[in-house]
């Protein structure tokens, strides 16, 4: 029997329901970057307006190039780590 897996959503989409509801819940979000062995993964975090950090996530960088899209939240390829990572923070958003 196989699993029926349910389409990911686009990262543009991602992104836009990502802003809106750090708008709607007034948190901020940040992404740092760090060396992990010979790769620079990513570690998502949000936080509340008085600095306490709500969530935190990392992801394993999909690319060993350094591109432009890393820097912009509309770049993330669907499906990717960071992409399944901003996921997990909407669904994190929707449910607190």
């Amino acid at each position: 029997m196989q699993a029926i897996h349910e389409p990911l959503e686009t990262g543009a989409i991602t992104a836009q329901r990502f802003q809106t509801l750090c708008e709607k819940k007034g948190v901020t979000w940040e992404v740092h970057w760090f060396w992990r062995e010979r790769r620079r993964d990513g570690r998502l975090l949000l936080r509340r307006e008085d600095g306490r950090a709500v969530f935190s996530r990392e992801y394993a960088r999909s690319t060993s190039l350094w591109t432009g899209g890393d820097r912009y939240l509309r770049g993330m390829r669907t499906g990717s780590p960071r992409h399944l990572a901003f996921r997990a923070a909407v669904e994190f958003l929707e449910n607190n």
